[in-house]
């Protein structure tokens, strides 16, 4: 079956429910959204095995604790012809974004965008993030919604609509976790950005042979420095990063830049940065968002990026295992 319309194709809210789609056809909107879900208080499930096109592919959004979720597999491609191919955004509870073997995802923006902006997200509220991902992700150069660059993959705690002047945003807590198993071709920004703004730990482990592209953009001006894989922290919280046996990065600046920037970080805590490197680093010649040199992998604490020591910041970096850096 085919949906086709100039405004937005499918567009669900219920208010006091959850919403659930499982769609195996082709969608497609001209002039707005694929598919549109809304869920205020409950959860939203979107069950995808068929093509979606819209200016956003797919766009779901809870503001309660029940669980965003979104599958798409059966070879779909989902495409953002203006922005995002699939945005995710909570502001309460947990949401997990998945794409199966054999899935494409063309987006003028980022790829995949998975936030929580919540001002307030209680320990209480168990919240997670969570993205796995197989098949090709295609973004664009379109920048985000709040200027910054765009990437393959978004995902994070941003702690409200923007990111908090003073980080971490101290009501907010959960843990972000991404599991790439996809090719990305990202034509700005990194190919993975994970981060977290509020208290809890980040996680990005590439494998599966997949192949990270982060150079399109050429040269670029700090703040559009295309890493392979970004993940930092801005809380207490642990930052890892795996990339596994026959896997591959190629970027523009820093192939791996995995970092804390917390300013304060008590020692009770045990916080931890490591990178764990089994595969490929082909890194650029691109100066860090920071301004600072390029190389294969940085691992570090960078207390609030100002490159000093700070005595209120204690952690540790871990294991940083090599095998075929490039730079």
């Amino acid at each position: 079956s085919t949906v086709s319309a100039p405004g937005t194709a499918v567009n669900l809210t219920a208010n006091a429910a959850n919403v659930e789609l499982i769609n195996a056809g082709t969608i497609s909107s001209s002039g707005g959204i694929g598919v549109n879900i809304s869920a205020p208080t409950g959860s939203a499930d979107v069950i995808d095995f068929g093509s979606v096109t819209g200016t956003i592919g797919i766009d779901v959004h809870t503001s309660g604790l029940g669980l965003l979720n979104i599958v798409v597999g059966g070879g779909a491609m989902i495409t953002g012809t203006n922005t995002y191919g699939i945005l995710a955004i909570a502001t309460a509870g947990s949401l997990d974004v998945t794409t199966l073997g054999g899935t494409i995802v063309n987006a003028a923006s980022a790829g995949i965008l998975a936030e929580n902006q919540g001002t307030s997200v209680p320990l209480a509220n168990n919240s997670s993030i969570s993205v796995s991902t197989q098949g090709t992700i295609n973004s664009g150069s379109t920048p985000l919604g709040s200027g910054n660059a765009p990437a393959g993959i978004v995902a994070g705690y941003l702690g409200g609509t923007s990111s908090p002047a003073s980080p971490p945003n101290p009501n907010v807590f959960g843990n972000v976790g991404v599991q790439n198993n996809a090719n990305i071709n990202a034509a700005a920004g990194p190919g993975i950005n994970a981060f977290n703004y509020g208290t809890g730990d980040v996680s990005v482990s590439d494998g599966g042979g997949a192949i990270i592209t982060a150079t399109q953009a050429g040269a670029t001006l700090p703040g559009f420095t295309q890493y392979g894989i970004s993940a930092f922290n801005y809380g207490s919280g642990d930052t890892t990063v795996t990339t596994d046996f026959g896997t591959t990065i190629n970027s523009g600046g820093t192939g791996i830049n995995a970092g804390n920037q917390a300013t304060a970080i008590a020692a009770s805590v045990a916080s931890t940065v490591s990178v764990v490197s089994f595969g490929t680093v082909n890194s650029g010649a691109n100066l860090d968002n920071s301004g600072s040199t390029p190389a294969g992998i940085l691992a570090g604490f960078n207390p609030g990026n100002a490159g000093l020591f700070n005595a209120n910041v204690a952690g540790d970096v871990g294991n940083v295992t090599l095998t075929d850096v490039t730079f």
